[in-house]
């Protein structure tokens, strides 16, 4: 048996880890959703559920964000999603993985919902501060 890798384009190769994502919301502080054309169906586009972006403001702070379900309601479509983000004051700003991998810990503590509600997660983007 022989296992051969590859990205598209080439030049990820040098990259250690990449993060699958999407679809992008925003772009230089442009709501840019389609998620048709990044081949997303229709389903997950107008599903409303708890959904997660991750995005940079115009003094380049990194914002993480968790969005759960409205009073009342289910979580966003990913057109609300993008929407939200830009009220936030995202400039670009990327929708990452939802529904009950949906989480947000600080500390080591889970900040946004009960433990029993979180679901297994197996990957996810981390932020450490180091001391100077």
């Amino acid at each position: 048996m022989q296992i051969t890798t590859g990205t598209t384009p080439g030049e990820f190769n040098s990259y250690p880890n990449i993060v699958g994502a999407g679809p992008l919301l925003l772009q230089n502080g442009k709501i840019v959703l389609d998620a048709k054309s990044e081949q997303f169906s229709n389903a997950f586009i107008t599903q409303k559920a708890s959904r997660s972006a991750i995005c940079t403001t115009a003094n380049n702070t990194v914002l993480i964000a968790a969005v759960h379900n409205r009073v009342g309601g289910s979580g966003p479509t990913l057109a609300e999603h993008a929407q939200l983000m830009k009220l936030l004051g995202c400039v670009n700003a990327l929708n990452l993985d939802g529904g009950s991998s949906t989480s947000l810990y600080l500390g080591g503590q889970l900040l946004d919902r009960y433990p029993n509600t979180a679901a297994r997660v197996h990957n996810g983007i981390g932020i450490f501060l180091q001391p100077r």
